[in-house]
């Protein structure tokens, strides 16, 4: 199972929260919690930049977020 609910609750945000930084319905925040509709995409992308050896962010060219902006 992944751990997107233990890193969103440290973070301290609700399911709903997240969903509106992430532009997505609480659904699918809820689906991603519990191992269901698109872990397995998560799951192919750590292990494909697990053999690249690069960072998601790498792979598909994104720069880093900063994390003083709390909209992103």
């Amino acid at each position: 199972m992944s751990n997107i609910k233990a890193l969103r609750e440290d973070r301290g945000l609700s399911q709903s929260q997240l969903a509106r930084k992430m532009q997505m319905t609480e659904t699918t925040i809820r689906n991603w919690e519990h191992g269901r509709t698109g872990v397995e995409w998560f799951e192919r992308i750590a292990r494909l930049c697990e053999i690249l050896n690069c960072t998601p962010n790498d792979l598909f060219g994104y720069e880093e977020i900063s994390k003083d902006n709390p909209e992103t």
